[in-house]
């Protein structure tokens, strides 16, 4: 009498659900890091076009000194910038001994040094200042909060420009820039559709947000960094998690 071929059968169709089981986590496995390559391709892609919005802001500051300027005359062509930079909060001109000479502040934030005076920030302008005389170039502080009234606050950060003529110093540039500012008016607002996007330090306290995810489901993140002369930031992007179904589109 032949004996029963059930148990064989039972094996084998135990080794094919264990196989096609470890083939549906590769694949999910698969579709996750093929998500998160994609997540970091696209905040390095957002640190490019910070890094270049504020490279472009200091070719276009410098052009406030192209003819000599008075600090009456400097006053005009200051507010027209800061009319077209939301994310510059604040322009002066100080001399080489970092005294100011002009000032003005940007019409969308009038009110953000009424609850301190200038004069708090004044180390963090010496750091940006001194970094751009010994670089030969703009350099920038770190960032740092600004109290507002009313409980609120800024994270801002200072950008020095040396200014020269005819190969002599003639002082400095000094931009106020809003890091949430630099998140809402220097990225593709196309690509941060659905996405979280912040400023943070290294153990992932946020420092400035322009938009958060409301999903409670898990989240991709991915930082890059943006280094700049005199300082370095953090940025994150931040995107839900696909929801995978039964058998991952890969295995299909």
């Amino acid at each position: 009498m032949k004996s029963p071929r059930w148990p064989l059968w039972g094996a084998l169709l135990l080794l094919v659900a264990a196989l096609l089981t470890v083939l549906v986590f590769l694949a999910a496995e698969y579709e996750v890091n093929r998500d998160q390559a994609a997540l970091d391709q696209d905040a390095l892609g957002v640190a490019v076009d910070i890094r270049s919005g504020l490279l472009r802001n200091v070719q276009t500051l410098q052009s406030l000194h192209a003819f000599s300027p008075t600090p009456q005359s400097w006053d005009a062509p200051a507010a027209e910038m800061l009319g077209q930079r939301r994310e510059i909060v604040r322009l002066e001109w100080r001399d080489n001994s970092l005294r100011q000479l002009a000032q003005r502040l940007s019409p969308y934030t009038p009110d953000v040094f009424e609850q301190l005076g200038r004069g708090q920030a004044l180390p963090e302008v010496r750091q940006a200042c001194e970094a751009a005389r010994r670089l030969s170039g703009a350099a920038y502080s770190t960032s740092y909060f600004w109290p507002m009234r009313d409980g609120r606050g800024l994270e801002v950060m200072e950008s020095c420009i040396p200014l020269t003529e005819a190969g002599s110093a003639k002082g400095f540039l000094v931009a106020t820039y809003s890091l949430q500012g630099m998140l809402a008016e220097l990225t593709n607002p196309a690509s941060l559709r659905g996405r979280g996007l912040s400023f943070t330090e290294v153990d992932g306290t946020r420092l400035a947000v322009h938009s958060t995810l409301t999903t409670q489901r898990r989240i991709l993140r991915s930082q890059s960094l943006i280094d700049l002369p005199g300082h370095t930031l953090l940025l994150q992007l931040e995107s839900p998690r696909r929801t995978l179904g039964l058998f991952p589109n890969v295995l299909t």
